[in-house]
């Protein structure tokens, strides 16, 4: 694998050992993302439930913010608005927004997408922020094939 460059350092964020459900989920299988201005961390981790949801961290340590209150499991990862004030993900086999924007509205989640039999897979934003591409399994005789869906915002 390629070296980092030298002089970079690696340090632990996140402290989660004293958590009922400690540590970052490998289940569904995601990547950490930055918001676009580099402050906020965005990745998968239980709540005390037990229920995947989405956590932020600041690069620069502290304590978790748990941002989804979802009653089933978030089901991919995480995409960040190009604004930064919104993020995407699959839950409850639809493509969900939630509000990241500091105050009364953070983590207010709204269904963007009906429910379907199969979950939409790996949503990602425009760079323009008007659209969501994803994929989503389309039954065709007796296979599925993956098609690419756009949800225009």
């Amino acid at each position: 694998m390629p070296m980092p460059p030298n002089g970079a350092k690696q340090r632990r964020l996140t402290y989660t050992e004293n958590r009922k459900y400690p540590g970052v989920v490998t289940q569904p299988r995601h990547w950490v993302r930055s918001s676009p201005d580099g402050n906020r961390i965005s990745y998968l981790a239980k709540d005390d439930n037990g229920i995947v949801q989405v956590f932020f961290i600041s690069p620069l340590g502290g304590e978790p913010v748990q941002v989804t209150h979802h009653n089933s499991p978030i089901q991919s990862t995480v995409r960040w608005n190009p604004k930064g004030n919104e993020i995407c993900y699959v839950c409850d086999n639809s493509i969900y927004i939630c509000d990241v924007r500091d105050g009364p509205s953070f983590g207010k989640a709204r269904r963007m997408t009906p429910k379907t039999a199969e979950p939409p897979l790996c949503p990602v934003w425009s760079h323009d922020g008007k659209t969501i591409a994803f994929n989503r399994f389309i039954p065709n005789g007796k296979r599925l094939y993956k098609q690419v869906f756009l949800l225009k915002l």
